[in-house]
């Protein structure tokens, strides 16, 4: 568990206590950083709410340097989890010229819009642009949940699909790739109650029936998503 660092009650010493504050604050952005390092999530949200306190609470403090990662990094955690209420209040929180100008806050910022608009190709290759390697740890589940949701649609809409087409609609990089995707579903097909299958260059949804206006708006949404795919390679 993390120890939370109080400063002291020494009233005729506030040079003394803002040192404390300091070091309080760098202590607890350190603790944030190893948090993510091991991937324990559950303690985040508790970690980075307290860390925060030192930032709108104490302002009469020197600035720490590392405020805006630390604000981008809870940005990024509230999108990766739909926390969307709460994302917009944090960015009325935002000091206008960081929000235009810092590449975390702006980097967090134009992925929530690139979501918003269903451009989903633009996130997935986000990754290889990510400004911070802590980033990963909710970017990774913003697109393991992009590729899940596509996955459902796909096995409602379709009994198959080429394999060339997997590699655009899922996002993978070669058709190689499809059978381990492909296996990874079958895992949470008890869930879903469909079986991927890959076979003759065809990736088959075998599952029970699908009511027909469930496959019309699936195929929609599929044959808009490959079509965008193509188009993006095109420009790209």
């Amino acid at each position: 568990p993390l120890i939370f660092l109080l400063p002291s009650n020494d009233a005729n010493n506030h040079q003394k206590n803002d040192n404390e504050l300091v070091s309080s604050r760098y202590f607890h952005e350190l603790c944030i950083l190893y948090i993510l390092s091991t991937k324990d999530i559950s303690q985040f949200e508790s970690s980075i709410n307290y860390l925060s306190t030192y930032y709108q609470n104490y302002q009469n403090l020197p600035p720490s340097a590392n405020q805006n990662t630390f604000v981008a990094l809870n940005l990024l955690y509230l999108l990766s989890y739909n926390k969307l209420a709460e994302f917009h209040t944090a960015i009325e929180l935002i000091n206008p010229h960081d929000l235009q100008e810092n590449k975390y806050i702006d980097f967090v910022v134009d992925l929530e819009r690139q979501i918003t608009i269903g451009n989903y190709s633009k996130v997935i290759q986000s990754k290889e642009k990510v400004p911070l390697m802590s980033f990963h740890v909710f970017l990774d589940r913003i697109i393991e949940t992009i590729r899940y949701e596509t996955a459902r649609s796909a096995e409602k809409g379709y009994e198959s699909l080429r394999l060339t087409d997997c590699v655009k609609l899922f996002h993978l990089h070669n058709v190689d790739q499809v059978q381990d995707f492909a296996d990874q579903q079958n895992k949470i097909s008890d869930e879903n109650e469909f079986t991927w299958v890959v076979q003759n260059d065809r990736l088959w949804f075998k599952g029970k029936d699908h009511k027909n206006v469930q496959k019309f708006n699936a195929e929609n949404l599929i044959r808009t998503s490959l079509s965008y795919a193509y188009e993006l390679e095109k420009i790209v």
